[in-house]
């Protein structure tokens, strides 16, 4: 398998995807990793990607902003100002909802329940370990811009993690 042209990219477990949350000192709300090495090709069409940033409302339903499209940057300057005026969100359009690719495709890593106690907007981001957190490669450093900006505690993270899983 060659993925984003890494031959052969190493099986993580779950304890080395924390880990390196932890090392590097990422704040996060909750982790999802794949629930088998079958679900990326599903995850990465649900999300449109494999290297993702979405916002979403608390219900998981995708928000479709003016500027959604045009690339990630565009879903991060729109959803900084739906969480510093929250008015908005209630204006924002909705797309699908994300629910079943994440039951059916994705397990939780921190969960202590069924149910998720989100935030009005929920950012998801999607990393791979292997391929780092450099930011041409990740939105990891969105978190940053949030815990700069005052607006951390205002929004739910989640983590799709997309390395290949040991299914042993």
């Amino acid at each position: 398998m060659k993925i984003y042209g890494v031959t052969k990219p190493k099986v993580e477990t779950d304890k080395s995807v924390t880990e390196i949350l932890r090392d590097k000192k990422i704040d996060y709300d909750y982790l999802f990793r794949l629930k088998n090495n079958e679900s990326f090709n599903i995850v990465t069409r649900g999300l449109n990607s494999n290297n993702a940033i979405l916002s979403t409302d608390s219900n998981l339903n995708l928000l479709v902003t003016e500027d959604s499209n045009l690339c990630h940057m565009g879903v991060r300057s729109t959803t900084t100002e739906i969480i510093r005026q929250n008015s908005l969100l209630a204006k924002a359009k909705r797309s699908k909802s994300m629910k079943t690719l994440f039951s059916n495709n994705l397990k939780c890593i921190n969960c202590k329940s069924d149910q998720l106690q989100l935030k009005p907007v929920v950012v998801i981001i999607t990393y791979a370990k292997f391929l780092g957190f450099h930011e041409k490669v990740s939105d990891i450093d969105y978190l940053n811009e949030l815990e700069k900006s005052g607006l951390r505690d205002n929004v739910s993270i989640i983590l799709i993690n997309m390395d290949l899983v040991d299914t042993e």
